[in-house]
């Protein structure tokens, strides 16, 4: 059954986090996934301009910042909604809020693409991790239903993981303990090799995560990770 096969509630959204591996993302091949998906929203990271082309030729609302290299982003919606930037030293963060009539409800949602670890000289790397990482939980402030997503090159093991669990929810987990089985891991050293380490991530607030799945980015070392979410 193809994605877009799938039942659709009226207040269930679909939303994509990628890293699209810049330049070398498969862009005929994503063209195609996309066409797939079905997607409300897409969250990516390391947008290429070749990839943003095709991305905004699907969801042309939202917010795109493509460059060369791995500090491309995007948050590509469906329909309008209003949108800012979450400034950060290393790289800003991209907030989408989304609100009726457009949407079938209130939502944040919140693109962070955090500091490679391993990163030279290493101690940058940590002051960077750590910026990011107290400006967004500084913005979380009181609850309310948002969605953080994207790579924050970091497992369930590293700090970066444990503090952001400690205020939202992983969707991955809580579907996966209502199913049985274990998260999938998202990245790997190279795209044909398998996955290693769960370091793309969604965390959710005040919503319900219907269904996570591992979505394959053609030429990416990164797996797409789809998250379906009732708003209700």
């Amino acid at each position: 059954m193809a994605m877009n096969e799938l039942h659709r509630p009226g207040r269930t959204l679909r939303i994509l986090t990628a890293n699209l591996y810049a330049e070398r993302l498969d862009v005929g091949g994503f063209r195609e996934l996309l066409k797939d998906l079905d997607l409300d929203v897409a969250v990516v990271q390391e947008l290429s301009f070749a990839a943003a082309e095709v991305l905004g030729g699907v969801l042309p609302y939202g917010m795109l910042v493509p460059e060369e290299g791995h500090d491309g982003r995007g948050l590509a919606l469906k329909a309008p909604a209003e949108m800012e930037r979450l400034p950060m030293t290393f790289r800003d963060g991209l907030i989408a809020r989304l609100e009726p009539p457009e949407w079938p409800g209130s939502l944040e949602i919140i693109n962070i693409h955090m500091a490679n670890p391993i990163m030279w000289p290493p101690w940058q790397s940590v002051r960077s991790r750590g910026r990011q990482l107290g400006v967004l939980l500084a913005h979380l402030g009181s609850p309310g239903s948002r969605l953080v997503a994207g790579d924050f090159n970091a497992s369930p093991a590293w700090p970066v993981y444990r503090r952001l669990a400690a205020r939202l929810d992983d969707a991955a987990v809580l579907v996966t303990k209502e199913r049985g089985g274990r998260p999938v891991r998202t990245w790997g050293p190279t795209p044909s090799m398998p996955r290693l380490l769960r370091i793309d991530h969604v965390f959710v607030e005040g919503l319900r995560p219907l269904d996570t799945r591992r979505v394959t980015i053609p030429g990416s070392d990164h797996s797409g990770l789809l998250v379906e979410v009732d708003l209700g």
